[in-house]
């Protein structure tokens, strides 16, 4: 595995965060802002349910997902890459419809995971 410099990218700090975010558990557990926010469809409720994650709930949704260090894809369609104080990384299914957004915020100079979608 090949270190590519990659400081002149608008979204440098994100990325180098999302790695160790992605890879180290003890980090990824450091990076969460909790309770964690969870938004999601409930049929039960035909509409949008949100609910406060402890750590351990997240964990276990964490642990459930596929290996999110594995591949990366970023289709951006001629969007401008700029650094902003939120970015969103979006899961989505093959063919299924599912979708697991994750939304990252920065502050206090540091990134942190503030909400599930």
């Amino acid at each position: 595995e090949e270190d590519v410099d990659i400081s002149d990218v608008p979204n440098a700090s994100f990325l180098v965060f999302l790695k160790d975010f992605l890879t180290d558990s003890l980090y990824r557990h450091e990076s969460i802002d909790l309770p964690l926010l969870m938004k999601y469809y409930s049929e039960e409720d035909d509409g949008i349910v949100e609910a406060e994650l402890s750590f351990e709930e997240w964990d276990e949704i964490y642990r459930d997902l596929p290996r999110l260090d594995d591949y990366m894809y970023n289709v951006d369609y001629g969007q401008s890459l700029i650094s902003s104080n939120r970015k969103s990384l979006l899961l989505k299914g093959m063919s299924n419809g599912l979708f697991m957004k994750f939304h990252f915020g920065f502050s206090d100079g540091r990134w942190m995971l503030i909400e599930l979608e």
